[in-house]
């Protein structure tokens, strides 16, 4: 009576937990048990042949037949010759649901009660424990006459004669639903969290008795390791740790093991190819196949560090420059959240893990239905999880919202393949920027989407504040530039001013001569063109003043833009004895971008060549430029005299000057890389020292649609 484990590989390597350990342990227990009332009925067998003989079989039959009436387990004996089956024990009713005296009256009724997709299978392999020694135990399914599906295990032993023909058939049958169904249990919730551990944009592994035993693929990609690298018996995890925090994370790995917890330890890791990552490790002990073990979610703040330090230096220089405060931003960046909570062995382990989450996660099926949220999406709006559960999207999100958020999710649910977006989400009336991802998930029979929403509000405020701090630099750069060439229009002034001056003399000398006319009118019309001179003037550099609006980009010929900034920097080229062409620029394409920008950044190039001139001799600025591969080159050459070595690192951070007193802002060129960041753009500066230096700007220009 058996069946064969054809349901045991499902491919997802299960780890039973204690209690799957314990429920096995006891089955061994219990097989022993059968093993010696196997040996017991052999016994039986011998003497009751010999009671018969002495007409006192009924004094031996009593306590063996009490003993296997009495046991949980079905004892059986089947006549092989006969083919029919002459003893069943009482518990063969209650797991079967059907009399012995049935079975008895018709051997089939055994046959029908096994399921019919392992029916086969039992008959054979019952076949096949006679031809052999038998006691190979064999799974299979029954159905009840209520209709219940019942596992159980059989073992069947062959009863041989003398001349090694078999007379009957003894066996063992249990009931071991729950044992697969608890098996059952543990591969689902070893499936579920390696989904959400898979899909974990964290770095996630479990350590136990100092080696690695699993990692997700996060880590294996960030890291550089293969898993097979990292779960290696002789790999050590604490040298990943850079060896300034080596010694707190394994103090803390130590203190798990004691059962202690631990709070979150910021430190730095280092991968395969010696790259830095700053790092923020929230540890856990948990039971990990039987034993005890640490798991451990490394969130990467590499970016957030930098941004930090980024905002920082940004913030020390502009108070002593402007008198700005920042200190609003820095605390909004260096918040963090922690994650909390004890993750366990199955479903708990499992669980633990997406609560302990800072990020909102929850499961949706396709028709909006939630089917799980984790504590952090609960408590966005201001109830327990199981208060969403079965409930809809709409419920909790404006319609249009609600409508997107389920477009997305069918369409990962039908594609099959994941996607990610940023957003702004309405939480409780509050407008928050949330990043987004969805990836495909089966929950059964039901085909879902795990939703992994993080909270990136901060940041996108931190990046629009950086992005004020830069038009505020840019200001300043201009301003300040526009006070260094004072000089330049006072001295461009000064001639058509002394030029209307002798003009009004000599019409007014005319007026009070008889010649009055024609000279008089001849002085006016010069005084007339000389204003204009001077309104043409003052018009440029008040145009150079004006501050570009946000966000409007037009149209941009580069050749205007440079032939406009060649003749305001006119003054202050000839003073010093500089030159400034134009090549090439009249054959490149027009640019989307705003004028202000450009003109800000053809300005401090051709300024900053300026400005390093000694006036001593003649130097020469050359600006060309070349459309090729969906760019245009800027080329600014001079031979000004160059960067000192020790400097060319520090040409680009804000205030740096090498002027001193002579002049300059140390914005120009801070400010000129700032805006080409705004377009994709990219500066390279080629230095020749006592020479003279050459930036290469790359300019992205937008990709030109195919004929179809």
């Amino acid at each position: 009576m058996a069946a064969e484990e054809h349901s045991a590989g499902t491919g997802a390597d299960p780890r039973p937990d204690e209690a799957l350990r314990e429920e096995n342990a006891r089955l061994r227990l219990r097989i022993a048990e059968l093993e010696g009332l196997r040996a017991g009925c052999a016994l039986h067998r011998g003497i009751e042949e010999r009671a018969c003989a002495m007409g006192r079989g009924e004094a031996y039959e009593c306590p063996l037949q009490e003993m296997a009436d009495n046991i949980r387990e079905v004892f059986w004996v089947f006549d092989w010759q006969a083919q029919k089956v002459l003893y069943t024990s009482a518990a063969y009713e209650a797991v079967w649901g059907r009399s012995v005296q049935a079975l008895y009256d018709r051997y089939e009724e055994w046959g029908d009660s096994v399921h019919p997709d392992d029916r086969a299978y039992a008959e054979a392999s019952f076949v096949a424990a006679v031809e052999t020694e038998g006691g190979k135990p064999r799974e299979y399914r029954i159905v009840r006459p209520d209709g219940l599906v019942r596992w159980v295990s059989d073992r069947a032993y062959p009863v041989r004669d003398e001349a090694g023909q078999v007379l009957h058939v003894v066996g063992v049958a249990e009931d071991i639903t729950t044992q697969r169904e608890a098996e059952e249990a543990l591969r689902e919730s070893e499936e579920k969290f390696r989904t959400v551990a898979e899909q974990s944009p964290n770095m996630i592994f479990i350590s136990q008795g100092g080696h690695v035993v699993y990692v997700n693929r996060t880590c294996e990609e960030r890291m550089g390791y293969t898993r097979e690298e990292l779960c290696a018996a002789d790999f050590d995890l604490l040298t990943l740790v850079v060896p300034e925090d080596r010694d707190r994370v394994a103090s803390n790995f130590e203190l798990h093991m004691k059962g202690e917890d631990v709070p979150e330890v910021e430190h730095a890791i280092v991968t395969k190819d010696g790259t830095r990552i700053e790092a923020i490790l929230a540890t856990r002990l948990i039971r990990y196949e039987g034993a005890p073990a640490i798991l451990g979610t490394v969130s990467d703040i590499t970016r957030h560090k930098r941004a930090e330090e980024t905002l920082q230096r940004i913030n020390d220089e502009l108070e002593s420059r402007v008198k700005a405060r920042t200190v609003e931003l820095e605390a909004e960046i260096e918040r963090r959240q922690r994650i909390e909570s004890k993750l366990r062995e199955g479903e708990v382990r499992y669980r633990t893990l997406v609560e302990s989450a800072g990020d909102a996660i929850a499961t949706v099926r396709g028709d909006g239905v939630i089917l799980f949220v984790n504590g952090t999406v609960a408590s966005q709006f201001g109830v327990a999880p199981d208060a969403m559960i079965g409930r809809t999207m709409h419920e909790f999100f404006p319609g249009p919202f609600a409508d997107r958020q389920m477009e997305r999710v069918r369409e990962v649910i039908r594609s099959g393949e994941g996607s990610s977006e940023s957003h702004v989400a309405q939480i409780r009336g509050e407008p928050r920027w949330f990043n987004t991802t969805f990836e495909p998930l089966g929950v059964g029979q039901a085909s879902a989407a795990l939703i992994i929403a993080r909270d990136i509000d901060d940041l996108v405020r931190a990046q629009k504040r950086l992005e004020d701090y830069r038009e505020q630099m840019t200001r300043a750069d201009r301003l300040a530039s526009l006070g260094a060439m004072s000089a330049m229009v006072a001295h461009e002034l000064t001639q058509p001013l002394t030029v209307l001056r002798l003009s009004v003399q000599n019409a007014l000398e005319a007026v009070r001569t008889e010649a009055a006319g024609a000279l008089a009118a001849e002085d006016l019309e010069g005084t007339i063109d000389e204003i204009a001179t001077m309104a043409e003037i003052i018009e440029r550099f008040r145009g150079f003043a004006r501050a570009s609006s946000p966000g409007h980009e037009r149209s941009v010929a580069l050749s205007e833009v440079a032939g406009h900034v060649v003749r305001l920097t006119g003054e202050a080229a000839e003073r010093v004895g500089v030159s400034v062409s134009v090549a090439g620029l009249d054959a490149l394409p027009c640019l989307s971008a705003r004028p202000k920008d450009m003109e800000q950044l053809f300005f401090a190039l051709i300024m900053n060549a300026i400005q390093a001139a000694d006036g001593g001799s003649e130097r020469r600025v050359v600006v060309t430029g070349e459309a090729r591969d969906h760019e245009i080159e800027l080329c600014f050459a001079d031979d000004c005299g160059g960067i000192a070595e020790g400097d060319l690192d520090q040409i680009f951070k804000p205030f740096f000057t090498t002027k001193g007193e002579a002049g300059g802002t140390g914005l120009g060129l801070c400010v000129v890389e700032h805006i080409l960041d705004r377009y994709g753009a990219k500066i390279e500066a080629l230095n020749r020292p006592g020479e003279g230096v050459t930036f290469n700007v790359t300019l992205p220009l937008p990709a030109v649609p195919s004929d179809r």
